[in-house]
């Protein structure tokens, strides 16, 4: 649902749908950084959709099991 081009991977906009879905209620500028640290631990230009399982698998901060 977040994937609106259906590209395979998730955009900065598009993960911000996700992030707010799980509780992040920051500003559009902490978003951005963020997203930005996200994919540089990740060592991703964006977030694909292996990224994204491992995001949502791993027991980090990312989101969490609620």
């Amino acid at each position: 649902a977040c994937d609106r081009d259906k590209d395979g991977r998730l955009s900065e906009s598009e993960m911000l749908c996700f992030a707010q879905a799980t509780g992040f209620q920051g500003t559009a500028a902490t978003w951005s950084q963020e997203y930005r640290l996200l994919c540089f631990e990740w060592a991703a230009e964006q977030v694909d959709f292996k990224v994204f399982r491992a995001l949502v698998d791993t027991e980090a901060d990312y989101c969490s099991n609620q």
